[in-house]
């Protein structure tokens, strides 16, 4: 029978990817007991693993929840996995894993669905169970309030597999016997049925509907005498039968409804025996003898019946197919029959057969409605998977299809090149999803024991069923690895570098080794799963799974596979023919040749010169072997046959090129409504969708990359016959240098570029550096349409096609495929039903239009940068450049921001700059970057902006600064944007520090308002930097105002406990010799202290703060020393001078010091030098007293002068209070009696004998006693007597008797004796005074001694001791007597009567008082005498002077 070229309009070949469990399943464990009626004890029958699956009726519907979700299953000993997968979204809770105690699970597991529920139906050796789970539809209702498919994440129906439900009555059975093998069937009212095949019998179990109270029925099938045997409930019998009976048990045994609505139990029997049994006649129906079908060439010994005969049942829209594998002694042999009614009786029509050698293993088989499936393994252990088209079955083909499988996962130390040995490895061992962690750490612990002899690792041994994580791995390979190396090396006395290299590349290709190889038993076969609705055919792995992808006919051509005449012409066909003719020459290093050269950036068409002339040799000179010489005669044969080979190769070409070109991802439209958009928005959107569709987009470009390989080669040969006529005619030769081998050249580095990416494990991103890098591409403002939008935080199990698939590429993807003819195609259809072979393809298709460089780098690269994959960027970009020019400007800025984020500032300059004329060119990256409208006149000052931010993001401001001037450089002078770069270049220069290239930009600005924002950002922070002498060195041409301004205001807006801006102010007025702004300053700055600062240090500052404005006016002339200063509502009073005649300078000293913060000032008042010094005072005064008396009351709130004085005075500062009264005009009167009283006090301390302490003698110290010398030789009171005589005598003038009055007042109001000094001073300045107080303070023994003495003195005695000038005498000045006080003594020396000692001074006072009294008359009447002389020779002078008479006297 001869297969035809073509078989069906659907008809596709296909390659195997396989996605292993890399990341750790977490599974939901439960254990499930056997029932109480049952052996506890396990079979001793081994069941080698199997695994199968189970899809929706619905999964190819468009609109179905279901779509694209099926349910796998795997099964080990009395173990289950259940694995629900879905392309469409990602499942929770959907790997669940039974245990079965002390029983073997049976093959094989069945699950049907229903409208409302999926059920699972499996057997053990011993038992029977029903799992019953909801609808996905159902469970989507009931788990989300919206559509879903909006939603990204959907509950796994396993979710719903519990250990109750297990439990319940109606959910299980036991068997009678162990089993062996089983099928099983749901019933229409929920009812499951099992057929079991046990030692001796075939057992139908039937369990009860859902939620009934009876239990499970069973049938007995008694192979031997085809009777039947209903036993109800739990009790079991059976009719024993006879050893010879136990060989017509089935080997394999499938339920399956049939057209008539009936339920029948197919059987495969031993001698290869088809037997039918109906369940509604209880009775065999069929028997049927498949030997039959079995080619007569064969032998015709049946004696050696194998027992992997096998028996499949497929629903499909034709019927029902029954499918049988027979396996032969000397061949295995496939029959599809098909199930047909002739009159109410069943029959089976032959549809067609395969056979096939037994070389290879059989592990499984099912049928779909397109294909039989078939799996295999060979005698090496390699995996096996092989098609056939159903209906090409029945015109006899020749042999089955085979499936190749993905060859990338060999590690081959030939392709390390020059490559660092340690990267290469960890890189292949850890590639996302080629090893799972358990095989690693199984390597490893395998390692460690034949390195060490120990078990344990160097973090300890792994436990079982918890998986290490990777960091803990990747630890462990690299010390193990470096352990082993160096213990290899400890052998050898020196180890040279090639050496060292070689002991590395065995050790690691070793540990490589062991990977593998666990790998491939975690990669065993154990079966297959075909999903008739979708065509998606899997094979299922230990841990791993399998997918089979269509492929185009340019794969197929080259692999040698499905042939199509019409797809292909001769020249092609011939053309392939010589590309296997040179294969078989070639080594298989002629790609990783090419892969490293592309990798360094080499040019491989050198390689492949190499390559093609050691094939080829020179022919010229004939020095060529006859191997060779054989060669190239069949070659030219080939070359003949072709009729135009340049046409050939450019056709091949065609095929591979991928013309169509998507310019923009707003060419995808989105507005569309209705089950385009919901369907196809959320198509092969899971993560496992992802990883299929890149490691086939990956497998794919590797296979072309190897056809662009092979192509080049021969060109490279054919250029060797180019003598040759074959070439000549039509110019070939020229054809194939100058066109077609750079079109291919072209090809091989565009599919090497989307290989790398599907080979290119990412780099893992913290989210502390995604947010960081968002915040950098913020400053670019991306719009949304750009492949930042979606981005992912990156791990180490993503590769780099995975990536960007799974941001911006997925859903371009959808939407393009959502606007294709396949989607259009299959919406027109009532069905709406999606096969995968097809729209797999189409998703291919517009894949590689997404991922091909010289069309999509740009998003790509988005994508990447994006989510910090800078190193891959930069690689990428370079692979990019060698490929095409067409998009080399926005790779340049790629670059750039590349080179930025990885700490090479500079580069990264030169690469912005070198795109900045391209982008403008541009629009696409115009509008992807910048802005929705294009503005090609703001183009390069929009795009230097966005550079400069970047720059900013990563404090790179001297390369921000390079990238503003050249932008100023090369745009317009008139520019709007030019003042916004000369403010950048200030800002960054500012943050340099460089204070001076920061003031030169702010004059350099154009624009006056951004200068004024400028200077005050300059002022501030210099200002808070404390660079004062640099603020104050710069010119400020026109801006000395707004300097001064923007300082106060920042003073008058910080607080004062902290604020430096006076200081700063004020050195800025003094450098500019403006000692009147300086003044105002430093006043304001104490204003302000005094009001919300309080405590000794604003009392300092204060102090500081007078006195320096003090000093300033003291500069200028004295008609101009006085300011104008804010009000600020202190309670001080301050003397204000009307200034009315300077008018005009106040105005002026407004505008200076008070310029715009009116908020900050509720009036202004005239200060002068002496209102100054008064505050000054003040609060030098209270320092004085804090320094004396620590009350905080000092330091807080506000005093008068009077008060300040008072305290002065009792704490004994007497030297500051007499300058505190000076300065405020007040009385010294106080002081001298605080003085007087501390005087007396002391003396009298002493003559009590009382001890005086140093707290009371502390405030000696306190004042100046320079004016003595012997100070030591002093006693306290002593001294305190000497300050005071020492004030009385400094203070001698006008009111120097007034200050003696009242101290001596205060003294004897203390009843304190006068000291002699002060009573001596009291006699020259004013004893009046002095005999009054001692009168009034009754001391009349001093009072009238005072008054003998003062008598005497005018009669000449010691008259100086009493300051008169002379004494009583006719001829001198009267000199009078305090004659009231001398009454007012006598009359109180009168009432003396006891006092003997007064009663006698008394007499002496009188008859003193009676001389004097005497004395005084005589003296008056000679002065009488003596003035009516002089009276009388005036008037005679005056008469001679009249009378012009001489005057003469004459005695």
């Amino acid at each position: 029978m001869m297969m035809a070229a073509k078989t069906t309009q659907a008809m596709h070949c296909y390659r195997q990817i396989s996605i292993n469990n890399s990341q750790e399943v977490q599974w939901k464990h439960l254990n499930i007991p056997l029932p109480d009626n049952t052996a506890n004890k396990k079979s001793q029958l081994m069941h080698a693993a199997f695994g199968g699956g189970f899809s929706y009726k619905n999964s190819g519907n468009i609109s179905s929840v279901s779509r694209n979700r099926f349910i796998l299953w795997r099964c080990q000993d009395d173990v289950v996995q259940l694995q629900e997968i879905s392309l469409d979204c990602n499942l929770v809770e959907n790997n669940v894993q039974l245990r079965f105690s002390n029983s073997r699970i049976l093959p094989h597991i069945v699950i049907k669905e229903s409208d409302r529920n999926v059920t699972i139906l499996l057997a053990t050796d011993h038992s029977v169970h029903r799992f019953t789970l909801s609808h996905p539809s159902k469970v989507s209702k009931n788990t989300t309030n919206h559509n879903q498919a909006a939603s990204d994440t959907a509950m796994s129906v396993l979710a719903g597999i519990t250990l109750q439900d297990s439990l319940q009555h109606y959910n299980y059975a036991g068997l009678p016997d162990v089993g062996r093998t089983t099928s099983a069937e749901l019933l229409d009212d929920t009812s499951a049925v099992f057929a079991v095949v046990l030692p001796s019998s075939i057992a139908v179990i039937i369990l009860p509907p859902i939620g009934s109270n009876d239990g499970a029925r069973i049938m007995e099938i008694h192979p031997g005498t085809f009777v039947q045997r209903f036993i109800s409930g739990l009790m079991f019998g059976s009719k024993m039968i006879t050893s010879s009976d136990s060989n017509l048990l089935p080997q394999s045994i499938s339920f399956r409804r049939l057209s008539d609505g009936k339920l029948y139990l197919f059987m495969l029997c031993p001698r290869y025996q088809l037997r039918v049994w109906s369940i509604e006649k209880n009775d065999f129906i069929l028997h049927l003898d498949l030997k039959a079908y079995r080619p007569s060439s064969v032998d015709s010994d049946y004696s050696a019946a194998d027992e992997q005969n096998m028996l499949s049942t497929s629903c499909g829209d034709m019927g029902e197919y029954i499918g049988a594998f027979l396996c032969f002694p000397d061949h295995a042999q496939f029959i599809l029959l098909y199930p047909v009614f002739d009159n109410g009786k069943l029959k089976m029509e032959y549809l067609g057969s395969v056979n096939e050698t037994n070389s290879n293993i059989f592990i499984s088989f099912t049928v779909t409605n397109e294909n039989i499936w078939t799996l295999w393994k060979t005698s090496k252990g390699e995996t096996l998977l092989k098609f056939l088209p159903v209906l090409g079955i029945q015109k006899n083909p020749l042999g089955w299809y085979r499936v190749n499988l993905s060859s990338n996962e060999t590690c081959d130390a030939a392709a390390l090149n020059d490559a660092d040995v340690e990267e290469y490895f960890m890189r292949f061992i850890f590639f996302p999803g080629r090893f799972s962690r358990s095989m690693i750490a199984k390597a490893i612990q395998i390692t460690n024991h034949a390195v060490t002899g120990q078990n344990a690792t160097l973090s300890g041994v792994y436990g079982e069923g918890n998986s290490p994580s990777l960091d803990l791995l990747i630890k462990d390979v690299i010390s193990l690895m470096s352990y082993q190396i160096q213990s290899a090396c400890d052998a050898y006395d020196e180890v040279s570098s090639e050496a060292l290299r070689s002991i590395q590349e065995s050790c690691w290709s070793k540990f490589c080794t062991n990977c593998q190889n666990f790998g491939q038993i975690e990669r065993e076969a154990i079966g297959i799963f075909a999903d008739s609705s979708t065509g998606l055919a899997c094979i299922i792995r230990r841990n791993a799974t399998s997918y089979a992808y269509p492929t185009d006919t340019i794969e197929n051509l080259w692999n040698e596979a499905i042939i199509s005449s019409e797809c292909v012409n001769d020249d092609v066909a011939i053309l392939v023919e010589c590309v296997r003719l040179i294969r078989r020459q070639l080594s298989q290093d002629l790609q990783l040749r090419v892969e490293y050269d592309l990798h360094r950036g080499l040019d491989p068409v050198l390689t492949i010169k190499d390559v093609a002339e050691q094939i080829c040799g020179n022919l010229i000179n004939a020095t060529v072997s006859e191997t060779q010489w054989d060669l190239m005669a069949k070659l030219e044969k080939k070359l003949i046959a072709i009729r135009n080979i340049s046409a050939a190769v450019s056709a091949v070409i065609e095929f591979l090129d991928v013309l169509e070109k998507i310019n923009d991802a707003d060419q995808v439209s989105t507005d569309g409504e209705g089950i385009e958009q919901v369907s196809c928005g959320r198509l092969y959107s899971s993560r496992m969708a992802m990883r299929i569709l890149s490691t086939a987009l990956t497998d794919i470009s590797h296979t072309r990359f190897e056809i662009c390989c092979d192509l080049l080669l021969l060109q490279s040969c054919i250029l060797f016959f180019e003598n040759k006529t074959i070439l000549h005619e039509g110019d070939h030769c020229h054809i194939l240098k100058y066109m077609l081998i750079p079109r291919t050249v072209y090809l091989l580095r565009s599919y090497y570029a989307i290989y790398w990416l599907g080979q290119q494990p990412c780099s893992a991103a913290t989210g502390d550096e995604m947010e960081f890098n968002m915040r950098q591409l913020a400053a670019l403002e991306i719009s949304s349409s750009s492949g930042l939008f979606s981005a992912i935080i990156a791990d180490p199990n993503y590769t780099l096609s995975e990536l960007y698939l799974t941001g911006s590429a997925g859903y371009k993807m959808r939407m393009l495929l959502m606007q294709s003819e396949i989607w259009c195609d299959r919406l027109t259809n009532s069905n709406n039903w999606l096969l995968w072979p097809d729209v797999a393809q189409a998703c291919f298709g517009k894949l590689m239009q997404l991922f091909w460089p010289k069309h999509c780098s740009v998003p790509l690269l988005e994508c990447l940068i994006g989510n910090c994959q800078y190193e891959e960027a930069k690689f990428y970009i370079n692979m990019v450049n060698e490929i095409t020019e067409e998009g080399l400007a926005e790779r340049e800025f790629m670059l750039g921001q590349c080179l930025l984020s990885t700490g090479n500032g500079s580069k990264a300059l030169e690469c912005f700059i070198s795109a900045s004329d391209g982008i403008i060119a541009n629009k696409f990256f115009w509008k992807l970057l910048m802005s929705e409208i294009y503005e090609e006149k703001r183009a390069m000052s929009l795009y230097y902006m966005r550079v400069m931010r970047l720059f900013e993001q990563f404090s790179y401001f001297n390369l921000a600064i390079i990238a503003a001037r050249t932008a100023i450089d090369s745009i317009d002078p008139k520019d709007p944007e030019i003042p916004v770069f000369w403010s950048n270049i200030f800002k960054y220069y500012l943050e340099l520090g460089q204070a001076k290239e920061a003031y030169n930009a702010l004059v350099s600005n154009p624009d006056l308002e951004r200068q004024r924002n400028c200077l005050q950002l300059f002022v501030t922070v210099l200002c808070e930097q404390l660079e004062f002498k640099t603020l104050c060195l710069f010119p400020y041409e026109g801006f000395v105002d707004n300097v001064s301004d923007i300082i106060l205001s920042r003073a008058r807006n910080i607080n004062i406990s902290s604020n430096c801006y006076y200081d700063q102010l004020y050195s800025f007025h003094l450098y500019r010799n403006n000692f009147r702004k300086a003044a105002c300053v430093m006043y304001e700055c104490a204003l302000r202290l005094a009001e919300e600062f309080v405590g000794i240090t604003s009392l300092q500052q204060q102090a500081k703060c007078y006195l320096v404005a003090r000093n300033s006016l003291q500069l200028v002339s004295a008609d101009r020393r006085w300011i104008l200063c804010p009000e600020l509502q202190l309670p001080v009073s301050k003397s204000n001078v009307d200034k009315s005649e300077n008018i005009a300078e106040i105005n002026t000293m407004i505008d200076i010091c008070i310029p715009t913060l009116k908020s900050y000032v509720v009036g202004t008042k005239i200060i002068e030098v002496n209102d100054i010094s008064k505050d000054y005072m003040l609060v030098i005064s209270r320092l004085q007293i804090l320094q004396r008396d620590s009350n905080p009351k000092f330091s807080e709130g506000q005093f008068t002068s009077e008060e300040i004085l008072v305290y002065l005075i009792l704490i004994g500062l007497f030297d500051t209070a007499f300058s505190h009264a000076r300065v405020f005009d007040l009385s010294y009167t106080k002081i001298f009696e605080g003085l007087a009283y501390k005087c007396c006090s002391m003396s009298n301390d002493r003559k009590n004998g009382y001890q005086i302490d140093d707290e009371e003698v502390a405030w000696l110290k306190a004042n100046d006693f320079s004016f003595i010398s012997t100070i030591r030789e002093l006693r306290p009171a002593d001294l305190a007597w000497r300050l005071l005589q020492h004030y009385l005598d400094y203070f001698s003038g006008a009111e120097s008797g007034t200050f003696h009055a009242c101290v001596a007042n205060k003294l004897l109001s203390l009843n304190c004796p006068l000291p002699y000094w002060l009573s001596l001073s009291l006699k020259k300045l004013d004893v009046a005074s002095l005999l009054r107080l001692y009168i009034q303070y009754d001391f009349l023994s001093e009072a009238t001694q005072l008054v003998m003495d003062y008598i005497d003195a005018v009669h000449g005695i010691n008259t100086a001791e009493f300051g008169l000038k002379n004494a009583a005498h006719a001829d001198s000045p009267s000199v009078w007597l305090p004659y009231s006080s001398i009454d007012h003594l006598l009359k109180l020396l009168e009432n003396i009567s006891s006092d003997m000692e007064l009663i006698k001074l008394k007499q002496e006072l009188k008859d003193k008082l009676g001389r004097y009294l005497e004395f005084a008359d005589k003296i008056s009447l000679i002065k009488i005498d003596n003035e009516k002389s002089r009276r009388m020779t005036r008037e005679l002078q005056g008469i001679a002077g009249a009378g012009n008479i001489p005057f003469q006297y004459t005695n």
